[in-house]
């Protein structure tokens, strides 16, 4: 009991301490700073309005997010489905048993008056077919395996056709023949004809001089002075070019006259004279192609 007391004693001097030092500690901040002390007491008001705080049950959150989730709805879907599955089979059972009951015996007795029918007018035909001569007999025979081959044809036609696709009559591409095939990039590809491999075919023709077409930069007569090395695919067509040199330079000359001075003083305008003089060459050759045109020597004068 003595303990008790002296506990109490203790205890209350301790809080008579504590009172004392916020006492002094809020007398010492009203003194020193009574601002930061009204900020503290707004702040307890607005503490002490905020008290009234709804509970929130986890228990019920959880329940909801459970049942939301993708395992809870396909759940949900699978007895969906189970469900109407089994009024599906009901219903199927039942319209089943109104058939056999009621509909199927009707169907069954117009199948057998037709298949009745059907046979008396067969006997009927074939006794009629028992009083044609022996050139009418002939003449149905070969009617019926004439209609029969017909429809056997028309079979065939309709489904694998009457020459099977390892029955090709022609061969297209050698591609068609070959057990494997290759792809090759452009890279790893080359020219047969450009290869160092391979001996050119070059020749040099004869110097050209031509009149130009006058343009903007040139002055009135423009004029142009060239010579060409021409390579070919084969030495036959380079003694075919050596035979008609005289016919293939007035060509040539044909084709230079239709460019400006202000086209030939161009990089561009140089590469598409030479394409032009190549289609145009080749047009004419009969022993082979060329391949290349080659500036010897390009002299323009304004």
């Amino acid at each position: 009991m003595t303990d008790t007391k002296t506990d109490e004693k203790e205890q209350a001097a301790i809080d008579l301490k504590e009172k004392a030092s916020a006492d002094l500690l809020e007398k010492a901040i009203q003194d020193n700073s009574p601002e930061f002390l009204k900020d503290l007491e707004a702040i307890s008001e607005i503490g002490n309005e905020n008290l009234d705080i709804e509970l929130v049950d986890i228990d019920l959150i959880m329940e909801q997010q459970k049942a939301n989730s993708l395992k809870a709805r396909a759940k949900r879907l699978l007895s969906h489905l189970n469900q109407l599955a089994i009024k599906i089979f009901y219903f199927v059972k039942a319209t089943l048993i109104t058939f056999a009951k009621e509909k199927a015996p009707y169907l069954l007795k117009k199948v057998a008056a037709v298949l009745k029918s059907v046979a008396q007018s067969l006997g009927g035909q074939l006794a009629q077919i028992k009083t044609f001569s022996k050139i009418q007999k002939a003449i149905l025979v070969v009617i019926i395996f004439g209609v029969v081959g017909l429809g056997y044809i028309l079979f065939k036609v309709a489904t694998s056709g009457l020459i099977k696709d390892d029955e090709k009559l022609f061969v297209h591409t050698m591609e068609e023949l070959s057990e494997q095939k290759f792809i090759y990039s452009a890279d790893d590809v080359e020219d047969f004809y450009n290869s160092p491999r391979v001996s050119p075919n070059i020749m040099s023709l004869r110097r050209i001089i031509v009149n130009l077409q006058k343009s903007k930069n040139s002055g009135p007569n423009p004029m142009g002075a060239f010579e060409f090395f021409l390579q070919g695919n084969s030495s036959d067509v380079m003694v075919e070019i050596t035979d008609r040199e005289a016919e293939l330079l007035d060509r040539i000359q044909g084709q230079i006259r239709s460019f400006s001075y202000d086209e030939l003083d161009t990089v561009e305008g140089k590469r598409r004279m030479l394409e032009k003089m190549v289609r145009d060459l080749n047009e004419d050759l009969t022993k082979g192609k060329i391949t290349q045109i080659y500036f010897k020597n390009f002299v323009l004068k304004k």
